[in-house]
């Protein structure tokens, strides 16, 4: 199942007893999710129990999930987390209320203090009392402590300004306070380059605390500082609401990311695949939209778990009928196992007859494993080398013919080696020297093939003993001719592939051949220049003379050609 594939019941209990008891919003956030997770499984457990025949579960001893002790438990602690949860939010809303009460209750003793006639002293007492509180109380909504905190900002401005008591304060407070107030509209300034929205907020918060607990300064000075002030916290909560804004815009952008996430699951498991590469790909690819999923922010809760139901429906087929292939794919593999073993046992009868008998059954069968299908991860490796192992015990015989040839080459190798150090012992002196020449050189030519990377150097050693001898012998010109086509003739027949070596040869004689009477065609045709020409002129001469040449050079090729007639 999808679930399972994510997250186990064993990983979901242990979360939860750490996230039991979890205040901050990330652990909540986190528990809620694991929650999801388990429930998702749990109906999914109770929808496949449900759709068991009774004869099967009485039959395989199958448990109702509600009966599960794992199950239990951690629905215990799903139920201990949501009454805590509700005991935390109760008693959090049941503070702020409090703190709004306690707040608009000082607002109201603010402005009767602020119309008593008491003295001096108690006047500066009462205003510290109000201050000492207001700064004591804890944390309400944004959007009523941005009402109060306004409230309580003009009562102190009017406090401060309107009741002649702060004319007879002490110039040094008027400057100290003067100095705090800068220091904090600075500091407020230095709040544009907070990123952190929260914190952003909690510390504005703190800012506007302080400053309505300075004393007054200044009164020729307090229009520009109020002014900045206010200026600056206006900027500031502008850019709260702003980002509250676009969160709530980014509940629909990430819905809408969200949808197009389920619309991709829809089209991968559309068309599901029909063999294992195809499974494991599309797996792989599911599993990265789980990624890409997780990774996108919340969306609006009244479609939430809606949403979140469409994007598991999809990988909850996959599942089943991922489960329900690999079903089919073990009975077929089986089948494939007795195929091959079969061919293993063809493969060890042919193994004990002669090569060129079996040649053509050994490589029909190959063929036929080929075709075959997979016969699954434990047994397929060991199938196959039964199977090549016979394959290998046949062609050892191929093996070991290939040995023969060559233990018979390096033995024609000898043999050639032999012979031409019995042509550099010829003594040109002796009546019987050319026909014992002649007869040397028919002796080699009659030795088969020796080790071909040796070939090449053993025929230019024999070509270079028959030409110091045919020298020393004073051999004709027309003998030496035979003698270069009779070593160009060894030469073809000696390399690894004789028929193509020969056919090259031919090919390129006949290029050049082609190229030669092109030119000479050409020269012919350039003959109609010279017509009024003395047959003296020089550039005519160089013309007739290439052509000449260049026929006798065909003429030349020709016979070569001719020669690679063998």
């Amino acid at each position: 199942m999808y679930f399972l594939e994510i997250m186990d019941k064993t990983e979901i209990k242990k979360n939860l007893e750490a996230f039991v008891n979890a205040e901050n919003e990330l652990a909540l956030k986190e528990a809620k999710h694991t929650i999801q997770v388990f429930n998702a499984l749990f109906s999914k457990e109770m929808e496949d129990f449900e759709n068991l025949d009774q004869e099967t579960i009485e039959k395989d001893g199958i448990e109702s999930p509600e009966k599960d002790v794992l199950n239990n438990e951690i629905i215990a602690l799903i139920s201990s987390f949501t009454k805590k949860r509700k005991e935390q939010k109760e008693k959090a809303d049941k503070e702020i209320k409090s703190n709004v009460l306690k707040k608009q209750q000082i607002l109201k003793e603010f402005e009767e203090l602020i119309q008593t006639k008491e003295n001096i002293g108690f006047l500066i007492n009462g205003i510290k009392k109000i201050r000492e509180d207001w700064s004591t109380i804890g944390h309400i909504s944004r959007d009523e402590h941005n009402d109060l905190q306004s409230k309580f900002s003009k009562l102190n401005d009017e406090f401060n300004y309107n009741i002649n008591i702060y004319k007879e304060l002490k110039e040094n407070d008027l400057k100290v306070n003067y100095s705090l107030k800068n220091k904090i509209i600075h500091e407020l300034k230095e709040l544009e380059k907070e990123t952190k929205i929260k914190s952003l907020d909690a510390k504005l918060k703190k800012l506007q605390n302080e400053w309505d607990n300075i004393g007054p300064t200044f009164k020729e000075h307090w229009e520009e500082l109020k002014t900045n002030y206010w200026s600056l916290i206006h900027t500031h909560y502008d850019r709260i609401k702003a980002f509250y804004k676009q969160q709530k815009e980014n509940l629909d952008i990430n819905l809408n990311s969200k949808n197009n996430l389920i619309q991709k699951v829809k089209e991968l498991t559309a068309e599901l695949p029909n063999d294992h590469a195809g499974w494991d790909k599309l797996n792989t690819a599911l599993k990265d939209l789980q990624e890409k999923w997780k990774k996108v922010g919340p969306v609006p809760k009244k479609v939430n778990e809606e949403v979140w139901k469409s994007f598991r429906s999809y990988y909850d087929t996959f599942y089943s009928a991922k489960k329900e292939f690999y079903a089919d794919r073990n009975s077929t593999q089986k089948k494939f196992a007795a195929q091959k073993k079969a061919l293993i046992s063809k493969a060890e009868e042919i193994s004990s007859k002669e090569f060129k008998e079996g040649l053509a059954e050994i490589k029909k069968i190959q063929l036929e494993w080929k075709k075959i299908g997979h016969a699954g991860k434990h047994v397929e490796q060991k199938l196959w080398h039964s199977f090549r192992s016979n394959c290998d015990k046949f062609f050892n015989k191929k093996n070991e013919e290939v040995k023969a040839k060559e233990a018979e080459a390096n033995e024609n190798l000898k043999s050639k080696l032999a012979i031409i150090e019995k042509l550099k012992a010829i003594d040109p002196k002796k009546e019987n020297s050319k026909p014992e020449f002649e007869r040397f050189i028919s002796e080699f030519q009659s030795i088969g093939k020796s080790t071909l990377s040796k070939t090449s150097k053993i025929n230019e050693e024999f070509k270079k003993a028959v030409l110091e001898i045919h020298k020393k012998l004073k051999g004709e010109k027309a003998e030496l001719e035979a003698l270069n086509d009779h070593f160009k003739k060894i030469q073809i027949q000696s390399s690894a592939n004789p028929e193509k070596t020969l056919q090259f040869e031919r090919e390129k004689i006949r290029k050049r051949i082609n190229t030669v009477t092109k030119e000479v065609l050409n020269y012919e045709n350039n003959l109609g220049f010279f017509n009024n020409s003395s047959s003296n002129n020089p550039l005519l001469k160089n013309v007739t003379d290439n052509i000449e040449n260049g026929k006798k050079e065909i003429e030349k090729l020709k016979k070569e050609l001719k020669k690679l007639s063998f």
